[in-house]
């Protein structure tokens, strides 16, 4: 006998957490030293998959700076 469930489809969100959910404070904090300590002119680079925080990541630093 065949099994006649259908497969249901997920679909995925990419919505950016406002709080450091996934453990980024570390690199939050230490990408936020680096860009207060050095002169302008400087370039950071954050690559990940789709969905690996990314935007997260960006948003936390932006805070803290932008608070300060």
């Amino acid at each position: 006998m065949k099994n006649n469930k259908q497969k249901l489809a997920k679909i995925l969100l990419d919505v950016p957490v406002e709080k450091g959910v996934l453990g980024f404070d570390k690199y939050r904090d230490a990408l936020i030293n680096i860009i207060k300590g050095s002169e302008p002119r400087f370039t950071i680079g954050i690559f990940g998959g789709w969905g690996t925080g990314k935007t997260t990541l960006m948003r936390m630093m932006k805070k803290i700076l932008d608070d300060e």
